[in-house]
């Protein structure tokens, strides 16, 4: 799933970047790493005895806007 994300830079200026992400459950699809793995999830109906993991992501920032402000 593709997803858009607002990244702030250090003099307030904004830009856009686009993340993708991955399931929990299946393994990381997009170049992510594992930050989390656990080996059950909780659902509705109790504990259910699956892999599942959070992932960690880098996004590409714009490395013009350093965050230095001009004079």
């Amino acid at each position: 799933m593709s997803v858009p994300a607002e990244a702030t830079y250090a003099d307030g200026s904004t830009g856009t970047l686009t993340i993708q992400l991955t399931g929990w459950i299946p393994g990381p699809a997009y170049g992510e790493t594992e930050a989390v793995r656990t080996s059950r999830i909780h659902t509705r109906t109790g504990p259910l005895g699956t892999t599942a993991a959070i992932f960690h992501q880098v996004g590409e920032l714009d490395p013009a806007r350093n965050g230095r402000r001009s004079r």
